[in-house]
């Protein structure tokens, strides 16, 4: 029977506790420690005979001595029998709260009961494993949700959650609701409390889990209390159960600490049980109603199995959602480098979106694990299930993220001149989150809602805005040693992103996003580094058109209409002459239309390469002055050029005939003038030379002419070089 319904405490001996992780502990819950004390075990004697059987067992044929036992243990009577322990579950006010604030008002109840019940069915698979070796089977009784503390849960019984006093307030408020007679159909074997209180124990703040040890079928006794705001809560109820069914820690028997459910800390791939935690329960179970001190044999025989449930708790909650559940909304699975989908049998790992990883739980029995496979038992393995495959799909926009800082919904502020000032929605795929292999949702997760149909105007042009943050990013130690310059570039290849230019080199490098809103193209703006064209008929940026008719935004008036850039004109020549040096290069366009966003020109680095290579001749020099002085006669002229290296193919030197045009004479030269020191000597293979000069000389004209050469050259006897 399943009824919700608002409702209106105190055992301390023979219980333990289980820790819970902390908030802090990032990377593994592994240390969920038990304070399991076998000294508050009622009944310690079934461990003496437990731990003989396990011996024996360890001497024998371990498959033959196990069907002997059960054979005559009370919990397997038959091989088709089915032991049924009924439960009902409480969840505290705290609880609820916890899944309004996930789920909200109108679904928050429901999420809950959901929840619950997939708890239970969880609980219910790891205890019909075959190596506990025992058919038994979880019936839900009662989901009872109080939506009002009971006067003898009120926080002040049990300060707020201590342990001894919540699981005594709880144990006794039970035996208080439970009806008197077995045989009242409401009744229940044992009662479990998921409380949203953060449970402790003096200055332990980690407990997350509480129970009375051999208290199965006991009156006040049979209880379990448990912080149940995750899935992690399975494997503490499991643990929980174990213990007041009669179970030891592995490790304070004849089985080791490290495989199974019932080890003192519960951890990555524990889903199995121990032969000493089958033993023991079977043990204990056989002995129920046998002693005047011990407490009837409640639990119900069945010849027939019950049908296996019809959805398996994975089945109901995807990887995501579990992620989700643990950790908060912000999370979702993520494989680290080195995983495979299948390892999430053993432990779920999930990420956020800044990439932090943190353990959640081994997964749900029935959570998708690969192509044909699910997660059973703590293993990837193949069934015969029909896992349908289900597409991811949108939930609506949102105006805050579930995630990271929460933005005030409201709209950008104009940082460059031709920007569009928009504020952000978003959306999540989540209804329904993708599972058993299907598709991801297809679009943007993020759009822009435009506030204004105009343009915003700034007196910062977007080239402006990029060297300003060059000049600041150019000052942080790794960019000093990367030679970053103050100078930056609006490469067109990626127009959304703030580039960088790198001293001696043609090499760029981003460094942030442009502003939300850069424009990046005909009717585009950035939008987190991304750019994203207007739709919705202007609208919305980013999105699809397939959202418009679901606007209700009245305040703009048309769509946001802008002018159009020509394509770029050529690159201009390099600022620089000399090979090696790096300048600059510019290229301008053309808007056309009455104004367009952003700048006319751009500016970029070059580089004139040096042409480096050896026995080649280098340009000719200039032709000599002729050779004859008088005009009307022939001569010749010289001119030489040099070799780059040792030794080139060809004459250094190249000649032609010569004559001086005779021009009309009204003047006459001096005499010539001495010889001039012969030229310093540069090297070995350099001739040096002299120089003599004559004017041209009238009485009557201030600009004579005169028929010859004004200068001769000639070249300097050889001396012997000294190198």
């Amino acid at each position: 029977m399943h009824f919700i319904h608002p409702l209106p405490k105190k055992i301390k001996n023979n219980i333990h506790v289980i820790y819970k992780r902390s908030i802090r502990e990032e990377l593994s819950p592994e240390h969920h420690t038990c304070m399991f004390n076998k000294n508050d075990d009622p009944f310690p004697e079934d461990q003496i005979e437990s731990n003989n059987l396990i011996n024996k067992l360890n001497n024998h044929n371990k498959l033959n001595f196990i069907k002997n036992i059960n054979k005559r243990n009370a919990i397997n009577k038959e091989d088709d029998s089915e032991i049924t322990i009924e439960i009902a579950v409480f969840a505290d006010y705290l609880m609820i709260k916890h899944f309004y604030d996930i789920y909200g008002k109108e679904n928050h109840m429901k999420e809950l009961k959901r929840f619950i019940i997939a708890t239970v069915n969880n609980v219910d698979s790891l205890y019909r494993h075959q190596t506990l070796n025992s058919n038994i089977h979880f019936r839900l009784k009662r989901i009872d949700v109080m939506e009002s503390q009971p006067s003898e849960l009120e926080s002040i019984k049990h300060d707020n959650g201590d342990v001894n006093k919540l699981l005594k307030s709880f144990c006794e408020y039970q035996h208080k609701m439970k009806p008197v007679e077995r045989k009242d159909p409401r009744y229940w074997d044992h009662a479990l409390l998921f409380t949203g209180f953060d449970i402790y124990s003096g200055d332990i703040k980690s407990i997350a889990g509480f129970a009375p040890v051999k208290g199965m079928c006991s009156e006040v006794r049979s209880c379990t209390i448990n912080e149940g705001i995750d899935f992690g809560s399975v494997f503490v109820v499991t643990h929980e159960i174990g213990h007041n069914l009669g179970m030891y820690h592995d490790g304070q028997n004849e089985c080791h600490t490290d495989c199974c459910i019932m080890a003192p800390s519960i951890g990555s791939g524990k889903t199995e049980w121990s032969t000493c935690s089958s033993t023991e329960m079977k043990v204990f179970v056989q002995k129920l109603g046998t002693e005047p001190n011990r407490a009837p044999n409640c639990l119900k025989v069945s010849a027939k199995k019950s049908k296996n449930l019809n959805t398996l708790p994975g089945q109901d909650y995807t990887i995501n959602e579990q992620c989700r559940l643990f950790h908060g909304k912000c999370w979702r699975h993520g494989l680290r480098s080195h995983q495979k989908l299948e390892n999430i049998c053993q432990m779920i790992w999930c990420t956020d979106d800044n990439e932090k990883f943190r353990t959640s739980h081994p997964a749900l029995e029935g959570t998708y694990c690969g192509e044909g496979k699910i997660c059973f038992g703590g293993k990837c393995v193949e069934t015969k299930m029909d896992l349908k495959k289900i597409d991811g799909g949108w939930g609506d926009w949102l105006e805050n993220p579930y995630c990271g800082q929460i933005e005030s919904n409201k709209c950008e502020k104009c940082q460059i001149d031709g920007q569009l000032i928009f504020k952000k929605e978003y959306r999540y795929c989540e209804n329904p989150f993708p599972n058993n292999g299907g598709k991801l949702c297809v679009g943007d997760d993020i759009r822009g809602k435009v506030c204004n149909e105009r343009l915003c105007s700034s007196d910062i042009s977007i080239q402006q805005y990029i060297d300003n943050v060059c000049k600041i990013k150019s000052k942080l130690p790794k960019n000093i040693i990367l030679k970053m310059t103050e100078k930056g570039l609006h490469f067109e290849k990626d127009l959304c992103k703030v580039w960088c230019f790198i001293k001696e080199s043609t090499s760029i490098k981003t460094v942030e996003d442009m502003p939300n809103g850069t424009p990046c193209g005909k009717d585009s703006f950035c939008l987190n580094g991304e750019c994203k064209s207007l739709t919705c008929n202007g609208t919305i940026l980013g999105g699809d058109n397939n959202d418009c008719n679901l606007m209700k935004n009245k305040n703009l008036k048309s769509p946001i209409m802008t002018s159009e850039w020509e394509s770029w004109l050529s690159w201009s020549n390099c600022s620089v002459k000399k090979c090696g040096e790096i300048g600059y290069k510019r290229r301008i366009r053309i808007c056309k239309g009455s104004s367009c966003s952003g700048q006319d020109f751009e500016e970029a680095k070059c580089k004139i390469n040096c042409l480096i290579s050896e026995n080649i001749w280098l340009n000719w020099g200039e032709w000599s002055e002729c050779s004859s002085s008088q005009c009307g006669e022939k001569g010749k002229q010289v001119r030489t050029r040099k070799c780059s290296g040792e030794k080139c193919n060809g004459s250094e030197i190249e000649s032609q005939i010569c004559q001086i045009i005779c021009l009309k004479n009204n003047g006459k030269f001096t005499t010539w003038s001495s010889w001039s020191e012969c030229s310093p000597i540069i090297d070995c293979k350099t001739e040096t030379f002299r120089k003599r000069t004559r004017d041209c000389w009238s009485a009557t004209s201030h600009d004579p002419t005169c028929n010859g050469k004004k200068e001769e050259i000639e070249l300097c006897p050889r001396t012997k070089c000294i190198k």
